[in-house]
């Protein structure tokens, strides 16, 4: 966009970029559509957690959507605290799950 006004056109409306144009990413960023279908590993038990599905904002950190093999849903702040290891290329992620997450988010 060129301008203020030309952008305020476009309030409220999905844009999309294809992957092959989208920006680089600095060291330890990633783009979170990329985490989609990554397997979730917990990192003290190296316990499978599930299958990234998406993710949800929240205003704050977003959430991570995992769908758990037993095919409920798991919600994960996606926190540099929480995601210890992130491998985009082998669709791999570690998480450090805080105590309680998997009680809370049982059905």
């Amino acid at each position: 966009m060129d301008s203020i006004d030309a952008a305020e056109a476009l309030r409220g409306a999905l844009i999309c970029i294809p992957a092959d144009k989208r920006e680089p990413l600095a060291d330890g960023e990633v783009y979170l559509d990329d985490l989609i279908g990554c397997q979730a590993m917990e990192s003290d038990t190296k316990r499978h957690l599930g299958v990234v599905e998406g993710w949800q904002e929240t205003g704050a950190v977003p959430l991570l959507t995992i769908r758990t093999q037993s095919g409920s849903e798991l919600l994960v702040p996606f926190a540099s605290s929480i995601c210890q290891q992130i491998d985009i290329e082998n669709k791999h992620l570690v998480l450090r799950l805080p105590e309680g997450l998997l009680e809370l988010n049982e059905p």
